[in-house]
């Protein structure tokens, strides 16, 4: 199972409403929740935007690096190199 599945599986065992946060054993389904969902997105790789020819640009956090990495200096969010033309 990905993240995303298990998130979608939490969403859909879980009936989120505005003002209810569903407790079980000190757990706080809402507010774990949220938290999963900023960690799946982070932990999904989106593609960097290219800045100049030279730098690249965390289409997350907006900064602008030189470096390859596979995940955002700054922000930590996870990058796509791959190349889309090649597919």
């Amino acid at each position: 199972m990905t993240p995303k599945e298990a998130l979608n599986q939490i969403k859909e065992t879980i009936v989120l409403e505005d003002e209810v946060s569903y407790t079980v054993d000190g757990l706080i389904y809402k507010e774990a929740h949220k938290l999963l969902e900023t960690l799946v997105a982070k932990a999904t790789p989106m593609k960097a935007k290219m800045f100049n020819k030279i730098n690249v640009c965390c289409p997350i956090c907006q900064k602008v690096f030189s470096h390859y990495d596979n995940y955002c200096y700054y922000c930590g969010q996870a990058l796509d190199w791959s190349n889309d033309e090649n597919k």
